[in-house]
């Protein structure tokens, strides 16, 4: 107490005003380390540990499905992914969900797709149609995507952003796709 008031005295700060900071910080001390808090904390960190541990795929996608709105975080939690060497697949328009999701493969081992949900400027509306025209069965070339899919609905800058991302990547290149995009919503 008196190093921090005699620190903060000699910094500028008014003692009185100093006595009121180390008052708020010794009533957080108080509460803000009880044991229980630190008992549910622990708890979870065992939970979350046994889980990340035995089912690494399932952990790291409802991971990342829960931070998708979260630029930073997704590209944390994918680097982690890779480290853990477990492979995340781009998002496609004709495998991608909402979230993100686990899709086996030819191997015998499971990936994480990611979610269309997780690519920036794109919102849930157009993914809903993109995924309700899809019906299960995937779209064949950019023209059966622009007939199947109502674009005008779906919007420009939505669409722009799924083929810099390599939603589209499919259909041909993006830089392609993008020169064609005015085309393709006006059809």
């Amino acid at each position: 107490h008196d190093k921090f008031i005699k620190g903060a005295v000699k910094n500028g700060i008014e003692e009185q005003t100093a006595e009121e900071i180390f008052k708020h910080w010794e009533a957080f001390a108080h509460y803000g380390f009880n044991k229980g808090h630190a008992t549910n904390y622990g708890m979870i960190a065992v939970k979350t540990g046994y889980l990340k541990l035995h089912y690494p795929v399932e952990y790291m996608t409802a991971l990342l499905s829960a931070w998708k709105g979260n630029n930073q975080k997704c590209a944390d939690y994918v680097a982690e992914c890779r480290a853990m060497g477990l492979e995340v697949l781009p998002p496609d328009v004709n495998a991608s969900e909402y979230d993100f999701s686990i899709e086996d493969l030819p191997d015998g081992k499971s990936a994480i797709r990611f979610g269309l949900g997780g690519v920036k400027n794109v919102g849930q509306n157009p993914i809903d149609m993109i995924i309700a025209a899809r019906q299960g069965k995937p779209f064949s070339d950019v023209n059966n995507f622009s007939r199947r899919v109502d674009l005008r609905s779906v919007g420009r800058r939505p669409l722009e952003c799924l083929i810099k991302v390599g939603a589209l990547d499919s259909f041909g290149s993006r830089p392609a796709l993008l020169r064609a995009l005015d085309q393709m919503i006006s059809e």
